[in-house]
């Protein structure tokens, strides 16, 4: 999304991620790191997060009932224009295609976006705790793993109502 709110030029104010993985197979892209991240950290953390998700009932249940499903990958407001509708907007966007191709959606929330998530029907199906106190970081990191079922055509129907 961009603005034009400073001197003209026009400059990104927020950006969403989404991806479409076939649950056949392990599809999911390799972890990699770029320079100057602490690698045994960011294995720990986000290698973390996608061990405990391939071991969760919800993702068993996307491999044997959905051929496909949507990551929200990353979402990311400037704080300057945080609150005046882009998260919103991206959500929208990413649910519409979801239901549009009947795709079950997973995100991993932050405390910070986790309502917006459950404004548009995500449910959190489990949440991971991270000790991250080793790389100065807080003793206890909590991550909501929130998965949301797409709409059928009839639920679109009566909500139009």
């Amino acid at each position: 999304m961009k603005d034009l709110e400073i001197n003209g030029e026009e400059y990104i104010v927020a950006f969403s991620v989404w991806y479409v993985f076939e649950t056949g197979g392990n599809t999911l892209p390799a972890l990699r790191w770029g320079p100057g991240c602490n690698a045994d950290a960011c294995d720990y953390y986000f290698g973390g997060l996608r061990d405990e998700w391939r071991q969760s009932e919800p993702y068993s249940k996307l491999l044997t009932m959905f051929n496909h499903f949507l990551d929200l990958k990353y979402m990311n407001t400037h704080p300057e224009h945080q609150r005046r509708g882009a998260g919103k907007l991206m959500m929208a966007w990413g649910v519409k295609n979801a239901d549009s191709h009947g795709l079950v959606s997973y995100l991993e929330a932050s405390p910070e976006g986790q309502g917006l998530y459950e404004k548009f029907g995500f449910v959190t199906e489990k949440v991971v705790d991270f000790d991250l106190s080793k790389w100065n970081g807080p003793l206890r990191d909590s991550v909501p793993i929130m998965v949301r079922q797409p709409l059928s055509k009839c639920a679109k129907e009566i909500i139009r109502r």
